[in-house]
This record gives structure tokens, C-alpha cells and sequence, in this order.
């Protein structure tokens, strides 16, 4: 049965009563294998499971196996368990253990999971090696795994540190869910009133038994829990019998952590109490929004959630202390005296509030985002309960920071495209051995430059579209970011990357990306002197080379005899005096179909691609000019017509234009000589018709 996922608990209960009798008389041993699964050791041991080391010997990997401890078999303990295993396997997110396999071997339940070589956050806690910061973040990363399993409709319930592994990388990831309340299903192994959980990790209503009331700020509250633990060293609530513990979990607020330790910063002890609140409605409405607060200190920037009330905080020391009762009832009293001054204060703090909003707005509109994040932060600290000012503050700040990643993109983007020296010799010196080296090291450095900007351009805009799903703003930003690499994936990848970029940018940058991708460009050309026609073509493959067929002004080509235009296949072989006179009769030939369909007037907008426009007037030359035609551009040429005097026989006329000079920019500095790919202008010049070719040298050889 190994492998098999588990959807309930009809038809195991039947199979599994012989092992559950076998293993209450019988001892029990470590298993040598479970199904498929060589047992290395034991990882851990909790109330109602054990955790094995194990080889899998088909995909040879180290996994982890979790079993229901020994003599702890039953039908609730069965249903829990692949209960558990079901829920886990909905779950993929990296600061999350992930499920390979759930199945039975020999009537005991399994579940395979991903080996994570590390400790759990308690011991980590208990060892203090670790700094407040590095802490920090960890539970900041174990907080978007929380989001993530509550964006799936799954509540923990049972977060505490013995159950956040900490991997060997530095990593969290939350394992143990066979507590976890699934929001979608009514089916549930609890009833109301009964306590599920580690004690001092409980939220008030999951300490009372309020099931019901249990929900994604449950989890919440076990994460502000850890985040006291890691700021004073001890529990939140720390009674020393079960029902201390949750009399002070459901009555009494925690000791503020700066009055057990002053060197907690004021905005973390915010956040803390944030998310202890008794009441589910003042806590953190969602795990996302206190990893976001969290993130937000660690980049000192400002945070959302704000410190308790002055009045709130004498409450609160009034309950644990009596004799404070008569402090708060003449502070209430000077609260009325000075009631008249905070009123003038606060209209004061109005007109200042709308004066500071207008100022942002107007910098928010112009695109003016560090200006706008100032004025929308000053704004935040007169009215700091307004969402709005919150979500814009958080948005102007991200947006700001992409602005300065996209600068130190451009700015590393040219160094990584930095001219190479000449690649060294066999016998040169030193000297140009060390300056190609050194040349080759600044690259390097530059190109992880532009992924680390590109990464964190990308974080960005992903973080602003998180608060505000339509800013126009972010999705331009990722739009031009995938346009970028649909860009090189297009000039040096495969299908496959092309269309892997192309999908996913038209995901989040949307009607953005396709403007980008397929926008059409205008084609202005002016001739000189006026009059001349203009016949299209396009340049198609066909038989492995390039030739320009017959193109309408909606870039629509059609097929044409080519025989004229490929006399031979690339495939065929012959005599080299053949092949010759087969290339010097199409020389002498036009080639080109000039016909009714294919004139084409300016201004003409085309889809990307290359074209050839063929421009005809009597008593001048015919002037071929080439263009390759980019979405969302204007081009604009002025083209100069010769005159059949001014054009010496033999010799063709190359009009003014932009040419392409260089090679594919991915493969500079990768063994080989390739220069940056340029766009330049050259000017006009008349060149040879007919060159001497390496058939025509071969046959000189001869």
C-alpha cells in the first residue's frame, strides 16, 4: 500500500486492528525498513509520533518517516494521522516541510516527508548564538509559510518553536499540522470546549474552547507568542501548572517585553503586543501582515502597527496592580482638564494632516515616489489609523526602492557589457594575461549585480502588487523586466525559455507586457527628391537561408515562385563550374516580385520583423533599404535617391541606415571574441556588385 494517498478512514480501521492488537502484547523495536524505506535512526520522539532518518531506495534520498508512537493506534489516531499527511500535501512553500508519500506497511500508518538537517527554533533559542536580528528573520520566514497554509484555508494551531526546524541553510520550515483546522471542511476531531494545543502558545479562544472562534489570527497569536519569547528569554505566559497558564492566557496581558528587558526596540515590542491582543480583532488581521511588519523593521522602515494608547498601557498596569487604581482616576481627571488643548491640538493636527496628504497625492501622481513616501509616512504619524495612508506609505516606499534597483540595474547592465581586452597569447606577458583576468572578474561581478537588482526589482513589484493588485505602476515595472529577458531568451535561448518568459510575464504584467511584446511600430520614410514608389517585402526563411517575399502594407506575405529566387537546395550537390553559373545567373536577375499588392504609401505601421522596402523612380537607381522593424517604435528615414549617372557600372547603391554590429551580448567573455551587439548609423556609400567569391577562389585554385 505504500504510496497510496489517504482519503478516509473507512477500510483502514479493518486492516490495521490486527497490528494495533500485535503491537499492545509485542515490543517495539525500531523497524529496520517501513515499505520501501531503510529506518537510518531516530530523529525525534513526540506524544504521538515518532520521527525516523530513512534511505528511500527507489528515488535514493534521505527522507524523514513519521509513525504513530507505539500502542497509540486507534481510529481517532489513524484518521488524525493521514489526516495530517493529507493536509501537509496540499502545502508546497519553502519555510514548509513537504510531503513525498503517505501509505500503511504491515498495519502501521506512514507519512514520508523531506529530511530537513538542522534543530528545531527551541533549541536554537535555548543555545543563544544567535542574534535578535537573525531570530527576527527566522520567525519573519516562518510567518510566510503561516500565510501561505491559511491562503490554502489551513490553521496551524499548534505553532510553537519545537515545531519550526531550522535547516542547516538557516532556513525555517513548520512541520507537525495534525492539529490543523481546515476553514473549507466542517469535519473536525474536536468539539467546542475542548483546549487543543501546547499551552502556552494558545490563543485566548482556543485556551477557552471556543472552537468556533478559532481562525488564521489563532495562529497569530502563537507567533507573537515565540516573537516574546525570542525578545525577553521566556514565556508570555508563564504559570507554572496547566491552569495558571491558561487563567493568565485568557485574564491577564503580558508583562510588556521592555520592562523585562530594556534593550527591545520600542517598534518589535509593538508588534509583539499587536499580536497578543486578547481580542482576535485588534491582533494582526492575517500571518502576512505581521511578516510584513517584521520585514519592514528589519529594513528600518516604518511600521504599520501602532504602540498602545498611554491610557491603555495604565489599564493594564492597573489590573495587575491595584494601587494604581487611584493613579488612573487623577490622570482621567487631567485628561478632562487638559481636554481643551488636545481638541485645539487636534484640529491643529487636521489641517496639517490634510495639507501633508495633498503634498503626497501630488507627489504619488507625478511619480515622485521617495518624495511621496516621505510626505505619505509624515502623513501616517498625524492620522496613523488611516489604511489608506498605510497602504500608500507602503507602496511609495517599494516603489522608491525599485526605482534605485533599476539604476543600479542600468549602471552594473553597462559594466557587465564592458569591451573585452585582447584575449591573451601563447608567449604574451603578464601584464595581459592579469588585465583580461581582471577584466573577466569585473564581468562577473557585474553580471551578478544585474541578477541581484534584477531580484530585488522583482521583489518589489511583487510586494506593491500584494498591497494593491491594479497599481498600474508595479505592472509596468514587472512588464519591462520580462520583456527584458523574453529579450535575450529570444536572441540566445531556446522555444522553450521564449515561451516560459513569455507566459509567465503575461501573467502579472499583463496588457503591459503584450503592448511590449507586440505593439506595432511606424515606419516613416521620406525620399529625396519626392515621388518614387515603394514596393514591400519581408524576410522570411525558406531552404535554411533569408529571402524577402512579397509583403501588403498589413504584413501579410505570400508565396512566390522560388526557383528565381533559389535556383538550388542547400542539400544538392555538383560540379563547382555549375554552382558558379547558377550564381551569376541569379546576380543577373531580379528576383524581387514588385506588384499592385506589395506598394505600399507612409506613414505604415508593421508588426516586428525584418523588412526590405525597394523604391523605384525614373531616371534614378533602384534603392534597396533594409529595416528591422521593433515593437512600439518610430522610424523615421529620409533617403536620398541617385541618379543613374551618378552610380559607375558595376557598382550598387547602400543607402544611409542604422545596421547591427556586433554579436549576441550573452556570450561575451565565454571563450570567444563576440563584441556587444551595437545598433550604429552608417552613411551612404556606392560598393563592388559583384565580389570575388570563396567558389570563384576555389575554382582559381583549380
Amino acid at each position: 500500500m505504500s504510496g497510496t494517498i489517504y482519503s478516509g478512514p473507512e477500510g483502514w480501521i479493518d486492516r490495521l486492528e490486527s497490528g494495533i492488537r500485535r503491537r499492545e502484547t509485542e515490543p517495539s523495536p525500531h523497524p529496520e525498513t517501513i515499505s520501501r524505506y531503510k529506518i537510518l535512526g531516530e530523529l525525534g520522539r513526540g506524544g504521538s509520533g515518532v520521527v525516523y532518518r530513512a534511505h528511500d531506495s527507489e528515488l535514493q534520498r534521505t527522507v524523514a518517516v513519521k509513525v504513530i508512537s507505539p500502542g497509540g493506534i486507534s481510529a481517532a489516531a489513524v484518521y488524525r494521522f493521514f489526516r495530517e499527511g493529507a493536509i501537509m500535501a496540499r502545502l508546497t512553500h519553502p519555510n514548509i516541510v513537504g510531503v513525498h508519500d503517505v501509505g500503511e506497511h504491515e498495519g502501521q500508518p506512514f507519512i514520508v516527508m523531506e529530511c530537513v538537517e538542522g534543530k528545531t527554533l527551541h533549541q536554537v533559542l535555548q543555545e543563544r548564538k544567535l542574534g535578535q536580528k537573525a531570530l527576527l528573520q527566522l520567525l519573519q520566514e516562518a510567518a510566510l509559510g503561516t500565510a501561505h497554509a491559511h491562503a490554502q484555508g489551513i490553521v496551524h494551531r499548534d505553532l510553537k518553536p519545537g515545531n519550526i526546524l531550522v535547516s542547516s541553510d538557516g532556513h525555517p520550515k513548520i512541520v507537525d499540522f495534525g492539529l490543523a483546522y481546515v476553514t473549507e471542511t466542517s469535519v473536525h476531531l474536536t468539539k467546542t470546549g475542548t483546549a487543543l494545543g501546547t499551552p502556552r502558545y494558545m490563543a485566548p479562544e482556543q485556551a477557552s474552547g471556543r472552537m468556533e472562534k478559532v481562525g488564521p489570527h489563532t495562529d497569530v497569536y502563537a507567533l507573537g507568542a515565540i516573537l516574546y519569547e525570542i525578545l525577553t528569554g521566556r514565556p508570555a505566559a508563564p504559570g507554572k501548572v496547566l491552569a495558571e497558564i491558561l487563567a493568565q492566557i485568557t485574564g491577564q496581558d503580558p508583562i510588556t517585553p521592555r520592562s523585562l528587558n530594556r534593550k527591545v526596540p520600542e517598534d518589535v515590542e509593538t508588534i509583539c503586543l499587536k499580536a497578543l491582543e486578547k481580542d482576535p480583532a485588534k491582533r494582526y488581521p492575517t500571518a502576512r501582515e505581521f511578516a510584513d511588519d517584521l520585514h519592514r523593521y528589519l529594513e528600518d522602515q516604518t511600521i504599520f502597527a501602532r504602540p498602545l494608547p498611554i491610557w491603555r498601557k495604565i489599564l493594564r498596569r492597573a489590573q495587575r496592580n491595584k494601587s494604581l487604581a487611584v493613579a488612573v482616576g487623577m490622570v482621567l481627571l487631567f485628561g478632562v482638564t487638559a481636554g481643551l488643548y488636545f481638541g485645539i491640538r487636534s484640529v491643529n493636527r487636521s489641517v496639517a494632516f490634510h495639507r501633508t496628504r495633498s503634498k503626497a497625492e501630488d507627489a504619488y501622481s507625478k511619480k515622485r515616489w521617495s518624495d511621496a513616501a516621505a510626505h505619505y509616512r509624515e502623513a501616517g504619524r498625524l492620522a496613523p489609523n488611516d489604511p489608506e495612508i498605510q497602504k500608500r506609505t507602503r507602496i511609495s516606499e517599494l516603489l522608491a526602492q525599485a526605482e534605485e534597483a533599476r539604476v543600479e540595474w542600468e549602471r552594473e547592465q553597462a559594466k557587465a557589457l564592458e569591451e573585452a581586452p585582447p584575449k591573451p597569447k601563447e608567449g604574451d606577458s603578464m601584464e595581459v594575461r592579469q588585465a583580461y583576468m581582471a577584466w573577466t572578474e569585473r564581468v562577473e561581478e557585474a553580471r551578478r549585480g544585474v541578477q541581484n537588482a534584477q531580484q530585488k526589482l522583482e521583489q518589489c513589484g511583487y510586494m506593491v502588487l500584494g498591497h494593491d493588485g491594479k497599481q498600474e505602476d508595479a505592472r509596468h515595472l514587472l512588464a519591462q523586466i520580462a520583456y527584458r529577458r523574453w529579450k535575450e531568451a529570444s536572441d540566445s535561448g531556446t522555444y522553450d525559455e521564449i515561451e516560459r518568459f513569455a507566459n509567465r510575464a503575461s501573467e502579472y504584467g499583463g496588457e503591459h507586457f503584450r503592448k511590449l511584446v507586440a505593439g506595432p511600430a511606424t515606419v516613416d520614410i521620406k525620399t529625396r527628391p519626392g515621388g518614387a514608389t515603394c514596393h514591400l517585402f519581408r524576410y522570411e526563411e525558406r531552404e535554411w537561408r533569408l529571402v524577402p517575399l512579397p509583403c501588403s502594407s498589413s504584413g501579410k506575405t505570400w508565396e512566390v515562385s522560388l526557383e528565381s529566387i533559389l535556383p538550388w537546395k542547400p542539400s544538392q550537390r555538383g560540379w563547382l563550374e555549375e554552382q558558379l553559373q547558377r550564381i551569376q545567373a541569379l546576380e543577373s536577375s531580379n528576383p524581387l516580385v514588385k506588384e499592385a499588392r506589395n506598394e505600399v504609401t507612409f506613414p505604415l505601421k508593421l508588426r516586428p520583423g525584418s523588412y526590405l522596402f525597394v523604391f523605384d523612380k525614373p531616371g534614378f537607381v533602384e534603392t534597396r533599404l533594409p529595416i528591422l522593424v521593433t515593437p512600439n517604435r518610430l522610424i523615421e528615414v529620409d533617403l536620398r535617391l541617385l541618379r543613374v549617372e551618378e552610380v559607375p557600372p558595376g557598382f550598387l547603391y547602400v543607402p544611409e541606415g542604422e545596421f547591427i554590429s556586433g554579436g549576441v551580448p550573452s556570450l561575451v567573455g565565454r571563450n570567444c571574441n563576440a563584441s556587444p551587439r551595437a545598433t550604429i548609423l552608417l552613411k551612404g556609400y556606392l560598393i563592388a556588385q559583384y565580389p570575388t567569391t570563396w567558389l570563384e577562389y576555389l575554382l582559381f585554385l583549380m
